[in-house]
């Protein structure tokens, strides 16, 4: 009788060790995953830079060239005055468009404080739903009301 539960001990220690080296596993993927994450959204942030730095660049460096020819052109046919505030006009409509695509990127960029809370959120609910299909699997699970609806007695969901 005495071997059989120290057999029984034996086997449970075993079991017990296999399941840390599975956590450790899974932490381990985890947080790979978290840092393949961050390692992405901070390649976004950066071609995100180099597209604002390239679009001040060109609208910078283009902006006398552009004016100069789109004034000379202009005022062959209309007055001078008319030819500069239509060109002007034309390179605000131009920035207000290349403002728009900047915006649309940057709204996709996710923070690294969002990615870590999602990524944690996400593992914390999968091992939830673990913990609540092995509590139900064995009968009324601890804590829950006797009302059969789910929702535990304390706190609130």
């Amino acid at each position: 009788m005495t071997t059989k539960i120290v057999e029984a001990l034996a086997h449970l220690s075993g079991l017990g060790g296999s399941l840390a080296r599975s956590a450790a596993a899974l932490l381990e993927a985890e947080v790979e995953q978290l840092r393949f994450d961050l390692a992405r959204n901070w390649a976004r942030f950066l071609r995100l830079v180099l597209l604002a730095a390239f679009v001040f660049s060109a609208v910078f460096w283009a902006l006398g060239a552009l004016l100069f020819a789109a004034g000379a052109g202009l005022a062959r046919v209309l007055p001078v005055w008319a030819a500069a505030l239509t060109v002007a006009g034309g390179l605000l409509v131009l920035a207000l468009i290349l403002i728009r695509v900047v915006r649309a990127r940057a709204r996709r960029l996710e923070s690294p404080v969002g990615t870590v809370r999602r990524r944690v959120g996400s593992h914390l609910a999968f091992w939830r739903d673990v913990l609540d299909e092995d509590a139900g699997g064995g009968g009324a699970a601890p804590g829950r009301d006797e009302g059969g609806d789910g929702r535990t007695s304390g706190g609130t969901s």
